[in-house]
């Protein structure tokens, strides 16, 4: 390995700790109670993510409150409005 390759992959490392240990810049603001151990959402972080769908909130707001990433708060986003038609279904169905 020459030092290029070694100064990459220990930048990687260190970058891969910090996830580990919690000190990575983009988790601060991350609420603990929002996440499993592995990364995924609770039922308390589900829970305010629909929520925030129901205040209205725009996808791209709450992936930047949440600090998720805006693809899985859309995928959510869709399954939430086809368990909530809202106005905009109601006026498909009849036709309008």
């Amino acid at each position: 390995m020459n030092p290029t390759h070694i100064k990459k992959a220990k930048a990687h490392l260190e970058a891969a700790l910090a996830l580990l240990d919690g000190s990575d810049p983009s988790l601060k603001g991350r609420n603990p109670e929002w996440f499993r151990d592995t990364g995924h959402l609770s039922d308390a972080g589900i829970a305010h993510l629909l929520s925030l769908f129901a205040k209205g909130k725009s996808s791209y707001a709450i992936a930047k409150e949440m600090h998720l990433s805006y693809r899985a708060v859309s995928v959510r986003h869709d399954q939430w409005r086809k368990k909530n038609p809202g106005p905009a279904a109601w006026l498909r169905q009849d036709g309008r």
